[in-house]
């Protein structure tokens, strides 16, 4: 690949390529072989001076990306920089970066093959800022295994959180780490990632699996091609991503858990948050609490000054409240629902079953506001009965000063 020369200083990019075996896919919802683009593209990894911007081409084609200040694109109708990438097949992660902070942008991308042009629609991002005081994320997992629902939680969300900053998987979207599955996963989530970044936790399905690494765009910070975990500081918040599903291997954990008290031991302004896939407290846990979690980070994360610990294991959702920290975990993203069981974990303030849902994150003033909101029920035969309005079913506020 080559890309055209600036025509100023503006913005640096890396760029890095992954070549993949590419064919027509019978994924749900995939684009049609007529089409070069398979998927995307798609935000991941947002900053405060970059974001990536990623997509997956089904055979070889040439590229531009373009991109500009929103102020800018909009007055002039003209894009400040345009990179060219020449010959570009499989998955594409073009980090663009010396962004400014806290200012929005419009991006698009534009393929050729022959004479044929596909563009896509005109994006738009926003980067993260230091100064940042308000922002909103949303959060949920297990979405394996029925794209179709998938997609009913995405377009819930994309409705009735159209500001949120940041999207969160917190691990198992795929059932299998697979082309064909994460095809089903970016069709799922294509319209919603397109103008928000969406970043993700290892899951048990995508465990050890190099393709999920090769196709997510996420956060550096350790492990795996420096993406196994990860954090994000920005304004009032740090948000720190973990790698649960290594709570086996006494070496991976040793590795990770130093990073992390690292993290946790650095300056920081605000409220911490750690995402991970396996929650510290549920009832499919015995007695209530995941011990080999648990007895390696929580005593890290009280010390630490760990508020809010969300997880997307159990599919169903649960809030504990132990030891001073917000256990939620939100299972609802469409993978087959649970049951519920006949125990109830210890500190537990809310639970609810058979419910396709997603979490809400606000963060103002110094507070957190979490509100989890329903996207519709699942009956145990399989009827799906939508929820006629988003309004929460549990929430609450974590302060600074609390």
């Amino acid at each position: 690949m080559k890309s055209i020369e600036p025509r100023r200083f503006i913005a640096f990019l890396v760029l890095v390529v992954w070549i993949s075996t590419c064919g027509v896919m019978n994924a749900v919802g995939a684009q049609s072989s007529a089409s070069p683009l398979l998927w995307g593209p798609n935000l991941g990894a947002p900053g405060s001076t970059s974001v990536a911007v990623s997509w997956q081409s089904a055979r070889l084609v040439a590229v531009d990306l373009h991109y500009g200040l929103a102020r800018v694109v909009d007055t002039t109708g003209q894009w400040e920089e345009t990179l060219t990438f020449e010959r570009q097949e499989g998955h594409a992660e073009v980090w663009l970066r010396d962004l400014l902070p806290g200012t929005t942008y419009r991006y698009q991308v534009v393929v050729y093959e022959g004479d044929a042009v596909t563009s896509s629609e005109v994006g738009s991002f926003r980067t993260l800022s230091a100064d940042q005081r308000a922002m909103q994320f949303v959060v949920y997992g297990s979405s394996r295994g029925r794209p179709e629902l998938h997609r009913m939680v995405a377009d819930a969300v994309r409705a009735g959180d159209a500001e949120a900053d940041l999207l969160i998987h917190a691990g198992d979207l795929v059932a299998v780490p697979t082309l064909e599955h994460f095809a089903n996963h970016y069709w799922a989530t294509g319209d919603l990632a397109f103008s928000r970044p969406m970043v993700f936790v290892v899951g048990d399905h995508e465990h050890g699996a190099e393709m999920y690494y090769e196709l997510m765009t996420l956060p550096h910070g350790g492990g795996t091609s420096r993406e196994q975990w990860w954090s994000i500081d920005f304004g009032g918040l740090r948000m720190i991503g973990l790698d649960s599903t290594v709570a086996g291997d006494e070496i991976a954990m040793a590795t990770q858990t130093e990073w992390l008290r690292g993290i946790l031991t650095s300056p920081a302004a605000g409220l911490t948050v750690v995402v991970l896939h396996h929650g510290l407290y549920g009832a499919s846990y015995m007695n209530g609490r995941n011990h080999e979690v648990a007895t390696v980070w929580e005593d890290l994360f009280v010390q630490g000054g760990v508020r809010l610990v969300l997880s997307g294991d159990a599919t169903c959702y649960e809030h504990v409240y132990r030891r001073g920290i917000h256990h939620v975990n939100s299972g609802g993203g469409g993978a087959p629902l649970m049951e519920e069981p006949n125990r109830v974990a210890p500190g537990t303030v809310s639970r609810r079953y058979g419910l396709l849902h997603y979490v809400r994150v606000s963060l103002a003033d110094e507070a957190l506001r979490v509100e989890a909101v329903p996207v519709a029920s699942v009956s145990s035969g399989g009827a799906i009965y939508a929820a006629s309005e988003g309004t929460p079913f549990d929430t609450f506020v974590i302060r600074l000063t609390d």
